[in-house]
């Protein structure tokens, strides 16, 4: 979508990686280091101001430690899917258009409106957001002085405005490969290679949020945090299944459509193999083979894959991504008992 001054619209974590003037993967990780210092260094400078008098803001700052690390790792994942999207969505269009033989519908640019919306949207949560962990914090007796308060709440609007953002444009992705995927005309039950960038599609715009799932459960270890993480999973893992199916939808449909023209063409074949195998002299003829070929044909017609992705390519991918989830989920547990053990 263009801006009135022709300018396409970039969202602020897509500039700032292009500021860094690195190819996206090491400017992610610039981004990653820019969030850990400006963290350390905004901490540092509170506790000279403040002459280092409140000594529980040191032990606060420890316990915000993992948190910045975990919130850093977001932002720089998110930021770096924001930007690379748009290029691979263009390559798996453009493979796509041999199959269809016409241009592929939809435009890849960044909704303007829809994420800066969505950017003012993150930000006004991260207040709602923020003023309730640091009421939270001070009922379960930390207090957290002004300048931690601050810090929270640019990271979250940060990390919510990014993350919001990152959301609508790959949901605005999967609906144009949807569309796409009900546009194709020819359909070869036996050759799923023309639609596997359906599936590719499918897959690589759910593996960061999949991802992303693991890597917020880490979260259930606090206590205070514990509350707003279940439903945040919730809604990570939701959008990872909108994510996996969408792409892919709109071709399903086209394939289950033709399977079902064809096994209907191969029924009336069969209906009328199966007459002629039982008339008088059939067994002298060809029919009765006919009628097993057209049997063992229909099988596979049936049988045919409707998915441009198959399940042992998700299970492989599950499983990958839970290895971190059952590692701390087993870290924690483990730390649970010892510390029973020993407490007991």
């Amino acid at each position: 979508m263009e801006r009135r001054d022709g300018r396409r619209y970039v969202p602020l974590a897509v500039r700032l990686l292009a500021a860094t003037r690195l190819r996206p993967l090491p400017a992610a990780f610039a981004l990653f280091v820019a969030v850990q210092v400006a963290f350390f260094a905004w901490m540092n400078a509170i506790d000279f101001l403040d002459g280092f008098r409140h000594h529980g803001a040191i032990v606060l700052r420890y316990r915000l430690y993992w948190f910045e690390g975990l919130s850093a790792l977001l932002v720089a994942a998110v930021a770096l899917r924001l930007r690379v999207a748009p290029a691979a969505a263009a390559r798996r269009l453009a493979e796509l258009a041999p199959v269809d033989g016409h241009a592929v519908p939809g435009d890849l640019a960044y909704p303007r409106l829809l994420l800066r919306g969505l950017a003012v949207a993150g930000i006004a949560l991260s207040i709602v957001f923020t003023l309730w962990v640091a009421v939270a914090m001070r009922a379960a007796g930390e207090d957290w002085p002004s300048g931690v308060v601050v810090w929270v709440l640019l990271r979250n609007a940060l990390v919510f405005g990014t993350v919001f953002q990152c959301a609508a444009y790959d949901l605005h992705v999967a609906r144009l490969f949807a569309r796409a995927g009900r546009a194709v005309r020819e359909v070869d039950l036996f050759d799923p290679a023309p639609l596997q960038p359906f599936g590719r599609q499918a897959l690589e715009g759910a593996l960061l949020w999949f991802a992303l799932t693991s890597l917020v459960a880490f979260f259930l270890f606090d206590d205070l945090s514990r509350r707003w993480t279940v439903s945040f999973l919730a809604l990570l893992a939701g959008l990872s299944l909108v994510l996996l199916v969408l792409p892919a939808a709109g071709v399903r449909g086209r394939v289950r459509a033709a399977k079902a023209e064809e096994a209907e063409r191969v029924r009336a074949l069969l209906r009328r193999a199966r007459d002629g195998a039982l008339a008088p002299g059939a067994e002298k003829d060809e029919a009765p083979l006919r009628l097993g070929a057209l049997a063992s044909y229909l099988q596979l017609v049936t049988s045919a894959r409707e998915w441009p992705f198959d399940a042992p390519t998700l299970v492989r991918i599950g499983l990958t991504l839970a290895l971190p989830l059952g590692s701390w989920l087993g870290g924690a547990l483990v730390e649970r008992l010892v510390g029973w053990a020993l407490g007991g």
